[in-house]
């Protein structure tokens, strides 16, 4: 069981996991209150009270209060939508559920802010981040404040949150901080995640028919597949994932489509035509379409992942149990989550910390992040991942060396088809023998500054040896000239790094500036730049390739 000081632990991100949805997000949000009402840490009798008390997790005598009447004005800020407390009740129940005792700090940021802004109208912007930067409190507690309110804003997805956050992520990056907020997942982690996953996924798809025990399994591990296979390429939350209708893709004219679950808004000159249909190619659409036949036995649903399906599956009483039996939620998702790295542990002998383990939303930014090193637009990234404004990207502007290094991973392996085996705590698959450590005598060598060339003709594939398949160097001379090696691969990073900063500067200019938005110019230095990010890329995945992914991850 966790201690105190585990649960109390702050491990805060900016986004948020959920987004509310008027006939959705209340409905669950009440069946959470009554959970947290029968865990005894509400001890309210109604969703509806505008007075909430809760019994602290480190002193049970001692109680929190959420008073909603402080948000009473909403009605008269024209930027506020009607139900406004509903949806602070919301967010608040979610905070409860992902944080445990986050929302008791967090809700007074956001009530001080809603007071400041008097229902965040768009003409006291400045008045807000005037007081946030020059309240007297400290940097730690300012960068608290800033992630409650963008969190909040990314919940309820307020039309006013596309003027506000830009500002407040502005204000964000010009305060210290040594605080640290919630980061994605170190990259080897992730890594082994998906590897076990694909790993499982496949065990069980060869041997499923064989009987039922292992097809139970499988309907456990289908709704996982998709949500990493589909939210890894096209960004979108764990709560629109969670949303997608029964029949969401559909083939047309030879190509396949997914529909999302979107919130449609009022059009305006300022804001982007967001996509509800979008390609996906048929591996997804088979996927997603077998899934769909293999749990048709358990009735009708609203949503693409039967519950019911799952609560079959599970013997083992692992899944929590909700009322409504037509729709998934991300708290079942959140458990999907958790009970495979369970078996990653017990099966596979892989063992993540808690800390460093994924979440729902992780995947959203992980797509945004690969789109725009893709060349991508920052005006399409906003279409695919459903921003209304290109200025909402703004959240996703980071993560690209995580990404760089992934790539480089995946594309290493796909070069070197190499088999693998059990591994070792959070590691990825690690049994690579190095090709170039050959220390036979056989075969054509020509002695180079560092290694050899083992072709004789010389075609060469790089001016640098190093990044040649027909490179190599005994054990001996590696462990003698290995600094030199890492040097080389420091240079190499630098220069992609270098690369990576030009890009986001590029997205940062279209993010502020209109004039950059239609400049033709802008776009190709883009596509210029994301292929030669590509090239150096190609070009460590075959050193890589040939010394192993110790180095990628150690050096």
């Amino acid at each position: 069981m966790a201690t105190i000081e585990q649960e109390l632990h702050i491990d805060f991100d900016y986004m948020s996991e959920e987004q509310f949805d008027l006939e959705v997000s209340v409905k669950e949000a009440v069946e959470k209150f009554n959970q947290l009402k029968n865990e005894g840490r509400l001890v309210n009798n109604s969703f509806d009270e505008d007075i909430w008390i809760s019994k602290r997790l480190d002193y049970q005598s001692l109680t929190n209060t959420f008073d909603f009447n402080r948000f009473n004005g909403a009605e008269f800020s024209n930027s506020i939508p009607n139900g406004f407390k509903d949806i602070v009740r919301c967010w608040v129940v979610e905070l409860f559920i992902t944080y445990k005792t986050i929302a008791v700090d967090h809700f007074p940021y956001l009530a001080d802010a809603f007071g400041i802004t008097k229902g965040f109208r768009e003409d006291h912007i400045k008045v807000l981040l005037d007081e946030i930067e020059h309240r007297d409190i400290d940097n730690s507690t300012k960068h608290k404040m800033i992630a409650a309110l963008c969190n909040f804003f990314d919940f309820s997805n307020l039309e006013i949150a596309e003027l506000y956050v830009p500002k407040l992520i502005e204000l964000r990056n010009k305060i210290p901080n040594k605080g640290n907020f919630r980061l994605l997942p170190p990259i080897k982690d992730v890594l082994s995640f998906s590897h076990f996953l694909d790993k499982k996924f496949d065990e069980l798809i060869n041997s499923y028919s064989k009987n039922e025990e292992t097809k139970m399994i499988l309907l456990l591990m289908y709704p996982l597949v998709i949500w990493w296979r589909l939210t890894t390429i096209i960004p979108i939350r764990g709560s629109e994932f969670c949303l997608l209708d029964r029949n969401c893709v559909y083939p047309e004219n030879g190509k396949f489509y997914i529909k999302l679950p979107r919130r449609k808004l009022k059009q305006n000159r300022k804001r982007v035509q967001i996509l509800d249909d979008i390609l996906i190619d048929e591996s997804m659409y088979q996927l997603i379409t077998e899934y769909q036949n293999l749990t048709k036995e358990f009735g009708t649903t609203n949503t693409l992942v039967s519950y019911r399906s799952i609560l079959k599956s599970d013997s083992k009483n692992r899944i929590q149990r909700k009322k409504d039996l037509d729709q998934f939620s991300i708290y079942i998702l959140r458990n999907l989550i958790s009970n495979f790295y369970n078996l990653m542990e017990n099966e596979y002998e892989c063992s993540i910390p808690k800390g460093n383990r994924l979440r729902p939303n992780d995947t959203r930014h992980l797509a945004f992040v690969s789109l725009m090193m893709q060349g991508y637009s920052p005006i399409e990234i906003a279409r695919l991942g459903g921003h209304h404004t290109v200025e909402a990207q703004y959240h996703y502007s980071y993560h690209t060396e995580y990404w760089v290094d992934c790539e480089t991973f995946k594309l290493m392996t796909k070069m070197k088809n190499f088999n693998t085996t059990k591994t070792g705590s959070t590691s990825i698959p690690n049994e690579i023998k190095m090709k170039v450590f050959d220390d036979s005598n056989e075969g054509y060598r020509k002695k180079l500054k560092i290694g050899y060339c083992k072709d004789r003709e010389q075609q060469c594939e790089s001016k640098k040896c190093f990044f040649c398949s027909h490179w190599g160097i005994t054990a001996e001379e590696f462990l003698e000239k290995q600094d030199k090696i890492k040097k080389e691969i420091r240079n190499r990073k630098n220069k992609i790094n270098e690369i990576v900063a030009v890009i986001n500067n590029i997205h940062q200019q279209f993010l502020k500036d209109d004039l950059s938005r239609n400049s033709s110019g802008t776009l190709t230095t883009l596509q210029q730049k994301t292929n030669a990010v590509q090239n150096e890329i190609e070009n460590m995945a075959k050193l890589y390739s040939n010394l192993g992914e110790r180095l990628l991850f150690n050096d």
